[in-house]
């Protein structure tokens, strides 16, 4: 998960798509932009075995993986909901592309298994949050 999270950050970082945006580790707290985009936690992990036979038995690795887009803004919700979800598909088609992320050691795939939009109204203006809900899988040896 951890090799994942990094070569994330570095494509997202490199997104044309994505023109130069904040991309951080984490919740940014008070280091958030009026757009930011950061890789939440790695959930749902699960290992089983690929397969049952004598010596090391590999093993399949599947978790979940939250990236989150997120716009404050002065202006309309609308507005703010549209920016979200253009960002964040940018971020979806880059991974339709490259579901392995690069080369990441041991990553089967990494694709986009569904996503939450929600807007509520702060003292900035409306804040818009699109979170993306990555499915990876990889092979332990």
């Amino acid at each position: 998960a951890a090799a994942l999270k990094s070569a994330l950050k570095t494509q997202m970082t490199q997104e044309a798509a994505l023109g130069g945006i904040p991309i951080s580790y984490g919740e940014p707290g008070d280091q958030a932009r009026s757009e930011h985009i950061w890789i939440g936690a790695a959930t749902d992990g699960d290992m089983e075995p690929a397969s049952f036979r004598s010596g090391r038995t590999r093993r399949d690795e599947v978790y979940t993986l939250d990236i989150i887009v997120d716009v404050t803004s002065i202006g309309k919700v609308e507005a703010n909901e549209a920016r979200a979800v253009l960002l964040g598909t940018a971020i979806e088609e880059m991974l339709a592309d490259d579901p392995k992320v690069g080369a990441v050691t041991n990553l089967l795939w990494c694709v986009v298994e569904g996503f939450i939009l929600d807007s509520h109204e702060t003292g900035e203006g409306p804040r818009s949050t699109y979170t993306l809900k990555l499915s990876a899988r990889g092979r332990i040896l």
